[in-house]
């Protein structure tokens, strides 16, 4: 998924979501596989999807980035863990900043706004990368 896109839905959600959770996560580079596994209990076969940690193929826990700020904490330190970063939040507005030179993000929950500011970073990374 394309970062701009995770960015345009992080600006306009209300809330987290296991959809947005998992779009973030395929933005900084995890991967998901489908797999088919047999119950033990019924036999039943289904299928099952795995989260594979970036950079590896080693299956993991989604975190909860968009819902939880610790979470969206560890985007951060994914992404650019050298990062200076803050946040604050008032009523139905939050604020976030990635880094000294990052944009600053407004967002409808903290853990929103500080995936927003996260994401963006990588977004302007990848930009400046190019040229």
């Amino acid at each position: 998924m394309r970062v701009e896109s995770v960015v345009d839905l992080l600006r306009e959600a209300s809330l987290g979501s296991r959809l947005l959770d998992a779009m973030v996560a395929q933005a900084i580079g995890w991967r998901k596989i489908d797999r088919l596994i047999r119950d033990e209990r019924t036999g039943e076969v289904r299928d099952k999807t795995l989260w594979l940690i970036p950079n590896s193929n080693d299956p993991g826990r989604l975190p909860l980035y968009t819902s939880n700020i610790e979470a969206a904490y560890l985007l951060v330190q994914q992404v650019r863990s050298s990062a200076v970063s803050g946040f604050s939040w008032q009523d139905k507005s939050a604020t976030a900043q990635v880094g000294e030179g990052g944009p600053r993000v407004t967002a409808a929950t903290p853990a929103l706004a500080i995936c927003l500011a996260a994401l963006m970073t990588v977004a302007s990374e990848a930009v400046r990368n190019e040229h």
